[in-house]
């Protein structure tokens, strides 16, 4: 009873894994963010990896080499996204390393299957049809070493749809391929474009504030890009006169460029008008990814023009500063 538990709750992961993996990857395709499928994603399939170790295996065998090589993978795919924040180069590689590890889980799964199903129809077992060739169950056989255990055959007596889903992954694998595909080939082309400062000042803004201090008053107009999505985006900040934007902070690294206007602009966690600097228009400025930073407008509107890589957000050091949405 206690293998069969621990097996059915082996596969579950499996499953869950897989599942959340296709989502994930639906949502990198379509360049959304999807932080709490990511991490039910890495966290069942590093499970799944771990829990793999548990089963017997007649010394070191090429599927423990493939789980061990797909925690490498889960490893490199969690330090782009969570301490690297998907910067530069590190997007492309949360997107390739995520591939990668669904594509081993499926790989995994689908081997692991084979013999299974083959073995449980043996005498005394109940009877499951593996729709695969007799060759192709002794050609993956070696993959997995010694699985003749009772273990083994419980899995296949509680899930015998889990073995016989060909027809499942074959279509995972499709579209695991077609996602990398886009990944790699997909990307935006920077339009021509030549604005003078009155040309900015009489551009229509856009609804969207992502990027934003989010006061009422500040707008945004995106000039490339989606600043909520991942991939590279730029945006003018419109920000009218007497205004004060409170300390906060943004996700990612951002390079700004004052185009009208005298902006105040200072680092701290609060707002302190003795670390404000006056930039006039032509002046450039960083925002820090995680560096609170704070500004002020004085007597005219300022018009800044800022870049970074998405996605990005804005966090108040003070939750009480965050501006009330309109009610």
């Amino acid at each position: 009873m206690l293998l069969n538990a621990f097996t059915v709750f082996h596969v579950v992961l499996s499953l869950i894994g897989i599942g959340a993996g296709v989502v994930v990857i639906y949502g990198l395709v379509k360049t959304r963010t999807l932080p709490g499928w990511t991490k039910l994603f890495l966290a069942t399939t590093a499970a799944t990896s771990v829990t793999g170790f548990f089963f017997l295996f007649n010394g070191f065998t090429p599927a423990l080499a493939l789980g061990v090589l797909s925690l490498v993978v889960l490893l490199l795919a969690s330090l782009a996204l969570y301490r690297h924040r998907l910067h530069g180069g590190w997007s492309r590689t949360y997107a390739i390393t995520a591939v990668i590890a669904l594509y081993f889980k499926v790989f995994v799964s689908r081997r692991a299957a084979l013999p299974l199903g083959t073995r449980a129809n043996g005498p005394g077992a109940n009877p499951v049809r593996a729709p695969f060739s007799d060759r192709a169950a002794r050609d993956l056989v070696d993959l997995r070493g010694d699985w003749g255990s009772r273990r083994d055959e419980e899995a296949v007596r509680v899930f015998p749809w889990f073995v016989a889903s060909k027809e499942l992954f074959m279509q995972i694998r499709v579209l695991v391929g077609l996602s990398l595909a886009s990944l790699v080939l997909s990307g935006q082309s920077l339009p021509e474009m030549r604005m003078l400062p009155a040309e900015m000042r009489g551009s229509a803004v856009d609804g969207n504030k992502v990027g934003s201090s989010g006061l009422a008053g500040v707008h945004t107009k995106v000039l490339f890009g989606d600043p909520s999505k991942p991939g590279f985006y730029s945006i003018l900040l419109f920000v009218p006169v007497h205004t004060t934007i409170q300390a906060h902070s943004h996700r990612d690294d951002r390079m700004a460029t004052v185009v009208t206007g005298a902006w105040y602009f200072g680092y701290g966690d609060h707002f302190d008008p003795r670390s404000l600097k006056k930039l006039p228009p032509g002046s450039v400025y960083s925002e820090p990814g995680g560096r609170n930073h704070f500004a002020r407008t004085d007597k005219d509107e300022v018009v800044v023009q800022i870049s970074g890589y998405g996605p990005t957000d804005t966090r108040y050091f003070n939750p009480a500063d965050e501006p009330k949405p309109a009610q």
